[in-house]
């Protein structure tokens, strides 16, 4: 049996659980799309004049009302013009965290949409104490602050493959401290349970941590293949 990816993640206020299958074969995902593009990175492309040389990859939120996209901003404060043909029949009214990869039209056009890629919003819970939370090695590309402060960005890869028995891998952000001195710092861990998963290949996962959950200094600490990191994020 496949085995099963579990993260843990909020929209709207309400916990969603979103499944990865290990096989490859089928992203299953509450509150996504289908996912078009599998990497953060184009390797497969030529330099120059080529059809995806002005392509661009930006984080985004994108606002839905009644299933049809009505504002689409980057991370870097731009509002994008939205393509007629871009919706989300599945959603009523709700925003949505996307990689967008796109092409930019002249001063006033909408972009044209060549894929997209979920991003997982999650929060920081409370955890009594350091039994139960798993810090399992990942592999942490990179960590950052979005340019418009609005949120903690992280992309990550995970070690999956086939089983012959159902195996659930759960990612979280646990919170170990808070402070309040000055304009507050918090520590965080991000952690990983491997669940029995086989370690075949790497899947990438993309999460971002609203900033308004979080103090002007943030250390995050990961456990990686490498050895345990840490970074410290100012806003």
């Amino acid at each position: 049996m496949s085995g099963i990816l579990k993260t843990y993640i909020r929209r709207s206020g309400t916990f969603l659980s979103s499944l990865l299958r290990g096989d490859g074969r089928k992203w299953s995902v509450a509150c996504s799309v289908l996912l078009l593009l599998a990497s953060c990175n184009y390797t497969d492309y030529e330099t120059g004049d080529g059809e995806l040389s002005y392509m661009r990859a930006d984080y985004a939120d994108i606002v839905v009302e009644q299933g049809r996209v009505v504002s689409i901003l980057t991370d870097d404060n731009v509002n994008l013009t939205v393509p007629e043909s871009f919706t989300y029949s599945e959603k009523k009214d709700t925003m949505l965290r996307r990689l967008l990869y796109y092409k930019q039209g002249g001063s006033g056009e909408a972009i044209q949409l060549v894929g997209q890629k979920n991003v997982n919003v999650i929060i920081p819970l409370m955890w009594k104490g350091q039994e139960g939370a798993p810090t399992d090695p990942l592999t942490l590309t990179a960590v950052w602050m979005s340019a418009n402060n609005h949120y903690l960005n992280m992309q990550v890869g995970i070690k999956v493959g086939s089983s012959e028995t159902e195996a659930v891998q759960s990612i979280m952000l646990r919170c170990d401290s808070v402070s309040t001195y000055g304009s507050g710092a918090m520590w965080l861990t991000l952690c990983h349970d491997q669940g029995n998963m086989p370690q075949y290949y790497t899947r990438e996962l993309l999460f971002s941590v609203p900033a308004s959950l979080l103090p002007d200094t943030v250390n995050l600490k990961v456990n990686t293949y490498s050895g345990v990191t840490t970074h410290k994020l100012i806003r």
